[in-house]
């Protein structure tokens, strides 16, 4: 069901059955008086550049258009077939030169993930839009935000600990796509590797290991640390909080 048009008070309540009130309460604000529903052709473009952003069917439950800047628009859907209780995905998109981007995206999180949080978009769009689109204040410096990209020399020791971390292993040598420094835990870093998956790196006595890699059992890095280097290594934050 697609309420981007109807009345704000009916928006409201079509997203509180649809399963905000469990999974992402804290996020959305589908019902602010600082936004307001798409124009047709903005509805249209909005909702194929939702469509391109992930592969599968997808159920576009809301659109709203920030009143402050309408460069910035917000999209929450669910893939076809799921349910409220799957949660469901908020897609923060900004217009640049007439084409709706997609710049971040808080995922459904189904219950006993915890509460979906909207800081890492922070990083991506003004503090007031962020505030009007997700409800959620920014109130984060710059250095907590945003990693540096590791110099050459860090590069090649986090290289190393990710080949010790995959020797032996099946899957073979992987080779870091990118890698990023924490300015707020300097102790911290992590990067993407060819498999496409994220690996989070912490600096210890012996050197730099790794020490969580996406999809296995081993604790998430601190919060602040998965936030400080999103933006850099260029994923969502809040796809890895715990």
């Amino acid at each position: 069901m697609d309420v981007s048009n109807k009345p704000l008070s009916l928006v409201a309540v079509v997203v509180a059955v649809a399963g905000f009130g469990t999974s992402a309460e804290a996020i959305v604000r589908a019902n602010s008086p600082h936004t307001r529903p798409p124009t047709m052709a903005e509805r249209i473009a909005l909702e194929d550049a939702t469509y391109r952003s992930a592969v599968g069917d997808k159920a576009i439950i809301f659109v709203r258009v920030s009143l402050a800047d309408s460069h910035y628009a917000i999209v929450g859907w669910r893939s076809a077939g799921q349910t409220a209780r799957d949660g469901l995905d908020v897609n923060l998109f900004r217009r640049v030169s007439g084409h709706w981007r997609f710049i971040y995206e808080i995922g459904g999180r189904p219950p006993g993930y915890g509460r979906a949080r909207a800081d890492g978009a922070c990083a991506v769009a003004p503090a007031r839009i962020v505030q009007d689109l997700y409800g959620y204040r920014c109130s984060f410096t710059w250095r907590q935000l945003h990693a540096r990209p590791a110099t050459r020399d860090e590069t090649r020791l986090l290289q190393a600990a990710l080949d010790r971390y995959y020797g032996g292993s099946s899957f073979g040598r992987q080779h870091l796509i990118r890698a990023c420094v924490s300015r707020v835990a300097p102790a911290w870093a992590a990067g993407q590797d060819t498999l496409g998956l994220y690996e989070w790196f912490k600096k210890r006595s012996r050197g730099w290991v790794v020490v969580h890699s996406e999809g296995d059992t081993t604790p998430t890095p601190p919060h602040a640390v998965v936030l400080s280097l999103g933006s850099c290594v260029g994923y969502f934050p809040s796809d890895y909080y715990r």
